[in-house]
């Protein structure tokens, strides 16, 4: 998904190239960033960190690509560095290659051990697997241990010899070794270098492990065919002998002597030996039916929706919308989803007005938002997560059990890509017809009522795609316009009572510093808002803070860094009471959240601060207020996209898209915004002009 430059050199010498699926590895990559930063020669060179791409050979050439040094070292994410000499010992014997001093030599790597804090099973692993570890060596040693843990290579051999794989999941050192001896290349491991691997940490990690490297073997095989290696020719009944006698035979690999360990039993060798044979017959079953060499797991979601795809019917014609009598509505995402669902929900309440609609959430914010502006006549809060599988298992078959009772006619699913689980459910559930979004509408799955959704590069807005799903119903869109967030008169009262004591004729100005508890890599830095805080406060705006009840210790740590007055309306736990009190602010600052969408529900200027996200897929939608979308275009965003669930990302570059936004910039906008609303006697106009305020003025130490 994108490349990140650790460390820029303008003329490198040396590119490190280090693939990573989350640009974390648990907290290795931090650590490995460090050590390298420690290493001789590292002036020399720049340090490449690929997210997000695979498989891994693929995600070696993407860095190549980008990589502009004349030698190229490959380490994994989950490496470790003994030592500050890896870089200067893995180039030595290259360039003394090169210089034709040894014969030609086409890839070196380091020794391999344990880390220091592994545990006491996988210590036993490497103790009892051939090839798990290789000891420092003293002198260059040709061997076939050395793989891409960390390993070296002139850019020019790399090319020469075709690069890597961009297909293999699985064995990319071994072709790549075979690669570089069929161009009479050299591959040595190189004196006092030790790199550290960690080995699985336990029975289960150990098993699935193997299992892939047994799949990954039919992939090789058919790349470097040889003579007797490929033992499963014999089409399917080769595959179903060869995988009933590992089976068979297990439990005598199981027990027979084994002269490698000095206790004469290796059950560990016999287990993965059964493993890599299980993998590879089930990857070659799948290779002789066409489906390459991976699999879904026995029991997954995927698997249950693929087989009841194949049974249910071909896509539907939408029913008649007077028809309808049960409707259930599935809004899949928080607060914000569901602020930008509520034109969605209007326009089916007024093509069903007889019609019984049941809003199914699995998030107390989006519950609150349904119950709070109507549209449904029942809402329910049901989660399918749980700490333990017997848990999700319960609340799925519980689910299942609701649904049947139910016996919807239609049901709407508003995520951009209505996944299988939702769908499994809906089918099995008994509702008649379902409509969500999904990549090929010829290919429904259990979608009947299938819309294929707008590309994410197209800039159709969250409110706009809700409500292009109802095209496939034949609904008519409303008129574009702000959806206004209806108030009751109620908690405009109690609002009208709380602020009556703010002094009159200063703008008000509020700040929501969170994201959510799930998504704080889309915060500015609180230190910021702090400083924005003060810069407003001292220009005379009086500043209130809004957030859910999860914030409260954010909002606190914003107070204490403050030197400025703030009222805090953080976790009031009303929802009516707090869009109120957000209606009588003159202007809202916020990041990319679901309080931010409620902002932009309200007649109220807005200032969004957007980071590792797209403003043009969750931004504002057309309406009369103005809006200012403050962010930063990079190369690496975005690095989340919305067919991802709410998770934890570790930005390998300190989140610069946010954090290279300054807090001048962000007062200039607000100075904007403040001028276009008229509050008699106010001070907007003696607001700074940018430039005036640095980052942390003001602040508390």
């Amino acid at each position: 998904m994108a490349v990140f430059k650790i460390r820029s050199h303008p003329d490198p010498v040396i590119s490190v190239i280090i693939p990573s699926r989350d640009g974390h590895a648990r907290g290795n990559v931090p650590r490995l960033m460090a050590q390298l930063e420690q290493q001789e020669r590292i002036d020399e060179a720049e340090i490449l960190l690929v997210v997000g791409e695979s498989p891994n050979g693929h995600a070696r050439n993407v860095g190549v690509d980008q990589a502009r040094g004349r030698w190229l070292v490959f380490m994994d994410d989950d490496a470790g560095l003994r030592g500050r000499r890896i870089l200067v010992e893995l180039l030595a014997p290259l360039e003394r290659s090169e210089r034709g001093e040894i014969p030609a030599l086409g890839m070196t790597g380091s020794a391999t051990a344990l880390p220091e804090e592994a545990g006491r099973f996988q210590r036993w692993v490497a103790a009892a697997l051939p090839r798990a570890l290789f000891p420092e060596v003293s002198e260059l040693t040709p061997t076939d241990m050395v793989h891409h843990l960390c390993c070296a290579l002139p850019a020019r051999v790399y090319e020469e010899v075709g690069r890597e794989s961009d297909t293999l999941e699985t064995g990319t050192d071994v072709d790549l070794r075979q690669r570089l001896r069929a161009a009479g290349y050299g591959i040595a491991v190189v004196p006092h270098t030790v790199a550290t691997h960690p080995q699985p940490g336990s029975p289960g990690e150990l098993w699935r492990k193997h299992l892939w490297y047994g799949c990954g073997r039919v992939e090789l095989d058919r790349l470097h065919p040889a003579g007797g290696r490929d033992r499963l020719k014999g089409g399917r009944g080769a595959v179903v002998r060869y995988l009933a006698r590992s089976v068979v035979t297990a439990p005598l690999r199981i027990l027979r002597y084994d002269r490698s360990t000095p206790w004469g039993w290796n059950p560990l060798r016999a287990l993965t030996d059964l493993a890599q044979k299980v993998g590879y017959g089930r990857a070659y079953w799948r290779h002789l039916q066409g489906l390459g060499p991976r699999s879904e797991p026995l029991f997954s979601s995927r698997r249950l929706h693929n087989w009841l795809s194949r049974r249910a019917g071909p896509p539907a014609q939408a029913p008649a919308m007077s028809a309808i009598r049960r409707l259930l509505v599935v809004l899949t995402a928080g607060m914000g989803d569901a602020v930008t669902f509520l034109p969605a929900l209007r326009a089916l309440r007024e093509a069903c007005p007889r019609a019984h609609i049941t809003v199914w959430t699995a998030r107390a914010a989006a519950a609150a938002v349904v119950r709070s502006q109507g549209g449904a006549d029942d809402v329910v809060c049901r989660s399918l997560e749980s700490a333990r599988w017997t848990g999700r298992m319960w609340r799925k078959l519980s689910t299942l059990a609701w649904l049947r009772r139910r016996r919807f006619d239609l049901a709407v699913v508003n995520f951009i890509n209505s996944n299988e689980e939702t769908g499994v459910l809906l089918y099995l559930g008994g509702v008649r017809h379902r409509l969500g979004y999904v990549d090929d509408p010829a290919h429904p799955g259990l979608y009947d009522l299938p819309v294929r959704h707008p590309p994410l590069t197209s800039g159709v807005l969250a409110a706009q795609r809700h409500l292009h799903l109802l095209d496939r119903l034949g609904i008519p869109q409303p008129v574009p316009g702000i959806p206004v967030w209806a108030v009751s008169p109620a908690a405009r009262r109690q609002a009208a009572e709380i602020v009556s004591g703010s002094p009159g004729g200063r703008p008000v100005v509020g700040l929501h510093a969170g994201s959510g508890a799930q998504m704080s890599w889309k915060r500015w830095p609180l230190e910021r808002f702090a400083a924005l805080a003060d810069g407003l406060a001292a220009a005379g705006a009086e500043v209130w803070l809004f957030g859910g009840p999860d914030e409260r210790t954010l909002c606190a740590d914003l107070q204490a860094r403050s030197t400025a007055p703030l009222r805090d309306f953080t976790g009031m736990g009303d929802l009516d009471l707090e869009t109120a009190l957000m209606a009588h602010c003159d202007l809202f600052v916020a990041n990319d959240s679901g309080i931010y969408n409620l902002a932009l529900a309200l007649p109220v200027p807005v200032v969004a601060i957007f980071g590792p996200t797209l403003p043009g897929l969750s931004g504002p939608w057309p309406r009369s207020r103005p809006v200012e979308v403050i962010s930063r275009d990079m190369a690496c965003r975005p690095c989340v996209d919305l067919l991802m669930p709410p998770r934890e990302i570790h930005c390998p570059i300190g989140l610069a898209c946010l954090t290279s936004i300054e807090v001048d910039e962000v007062l200039a906008a607000c100075r904007r915004l403040l001028a276009t609303t008229v509050v008699p006697g106010s001070r907007v106009r003696t607001l700074p002009a940018a430039g005036e305020t640095r980052i942390g003025a003001g602040s508390r130490p």
